[in-house]
């Protein structure tokens, strides 16, 4: 009898021993997770605030005035050469 006290005495042991292995264990992979977790959601809110800033840019690279000086930039620099070899663009 004596002998099945022991061996249920270390089996209790074991398995308490083992639980509180599990629960360290869980708690150190969760910690990784919400740290992991706060690198992407700072890594977001800066992807975020990159997405608005072109977004402001594209608008204003886009914006009818600029998009016409854009076309009259590119077409003088091609009447200037063509007037100095003679020809003329219609």
């Amino acid at each position: 009898m004596r002998t099945l006290t022991i061996r249920l005495a270390i089996l209790w042991t074991f398995v308490l021993s083992m639980s509180a292995f599990a629960r360290v264990h869980f708690r150190s992979v969760t910690t990784g997770v919400a740290y992991d977790l706060g690198q992407l959601k700072t890594r977001e809110g800066k992807l975020l605030e990159e997405r608005s800033e072109l977004r402001g840019e594209l608008a204003r690279l886009t914006t009818k005035k600029k998009l016409e000086d854009l076309a009259q930039s590119a077409i003088k620099p091609a009447k200037t050469s063509n007037s100095e070899s003679g020809a003329t663009r219609q």
